[in-house]
């Protein structure tokens, strides 16, 4: 069953993206592992002062597969924001396609 997994960064998106306009070294492999894992899409909530990254996997074990190998790029990237993320993973449980509403 797929799975949504939340990555909460105490930053501001901004923030984030000036640091990789900058060193775009430190998202490379994590993209690239995000590939090889099988992850089935990515998306942005941008906040105030944080964002949160939505990544769906095809079940947590090839989430759990993803962030073995990706961690150390996770630290370096993380480190160099100066921040630390919290994931948290989620399964859905209930879909209404609100179109068909009337």
């Amino acid at each position: 069953m797929p799975v949504h997994v939340l990555i909460d960064f105490p930053i501001s998106a901004e923030q984030n993206d000036a640091l990789l306009a900058e060193r775009p070294e430190l998202i490379e492999p994590i993209g690239k592992l995000l590939v090889k894992h099988g992850a089935l899409s990515h998306a942005r909530l941008k906040g105030e002062g944080r964002y949160i990254d939505i990544d769906v996997f095809p079940s947590r074990e090839v989430y759990h597969a993803f962030k073995a190998e990706a961690q150390p790029y996770i630290d370096a990237y993380e480190g160099a924001l100066g921040v630390r993320s919290v994931d948290t993973i989620w399964e859905l449980t209930d879909e209404i396609d609100l179109t068909t509403l009337s």
